[in-house]
């Protein structure tokens, strides 16, 4: 019996639902105790490194492993929680721009950053996650903490253009994915309203240490083009030496 494996956590899944579903489809690991280190959000998909057995007590290990993404950054558009799964706040009108100056801009953000961690994030500010208090709109009672997210690189593979329409039908797509409450409603009646026209989105190859966020360094990214941005598209392809 594995007692550290990868398993492929699907887009719209909670790695809880991703464990639950790991025992249904293997009966032997029904009494074993499993846990997952490093979570992935429910619009990611990829590697969900899952411990077992006795592993379980060695989980901070594991954690402090280096991760690997494949992400896509829409720019253009802002929402609230950094990604599809949040209700859009603004959309910008763009100016051109080419491939030369993703790289110079992407490039710019390799190293180590102390940034925020995500509104609509787990971490705990008096014993309540920060999505909560998002929920609750009362952030602005709180000092959102701060942590370290380092980049070890960050790799451009391609500019291309998506139509609203396209964008809009991924969203959808999401929303109808995911189980439980992630205000569905709020977020689709804001896609809806997106202005009717292409919206540049960049695809990245992203190697950092553990802790950091794609959500922020889309946002971040977003705010050094001066267009706003968020995360489309999430892939987890590797976790230390796990596939």
């Amino acid at each position: 019996m594995k007692l550290v494996f990868p398993l492929h956590k699907k887009r719209g899944e909670t790695p809880l639902e991703t464990l639950e579903r790991f025992r249904g489809d293997n009966p032997e690991y029904e009494d074993i105790p499993l846990s997952y280190a490093g979570r992935l959000d429910p619009a990611a998909s990829g590697v969900l490194l899952v411990l077992a057995g006795e592993e379980c007590g060695n989980k901070e290990k594991y954690l402090k492993l280096p991760k690997e993404y494949r992400a896509e950054i829409l720019l253009g558009i802002e929402t609230d929680s950094y990604d599809l799964l949040g209700v859009v706040e603004k959309t910008h009108s763009l100016k051109m721009f080419d491939s030369d100056l993703c790289v110079d801009i992407t490039e710019r953000f390799e190293g180590g950053h102390m940034w925020p961690y995500p509104p609509y994030s787990s971490k705990t500010v008096d014993g309540k996650p920060l999505w909560k208090w998002a929920r609750e709109g009362r952030l602005d009672e709180i000092e959102i903490p701060q942590r370290e997210m380092t980049f070890r690189d960050i790799s451009l593979r391609h500019v291309g253009m998506l139509e609203s329409h396209r964008i809009q039908q991924h969203v959808q797509e999401l929303l109808s994915e995911v189980s439980g409450d992630f205000r569905q409603e709020e977020i689709w009646r804001s896609w809806r309203n997106i202005p009717n026209r292409a919206f540049p989105v960049i695809s990245l190859d992203v190697e950092c240490e553990s802790g950091a966020y794609i959500r922020s360094l889309a946002h971040y990214i977003g705010e050094e083009f001066g267009t706003g941005a968020l995360l489309y598209d999430l892939e987890r392809t590797r976790v230390g030496e796990y596939t």
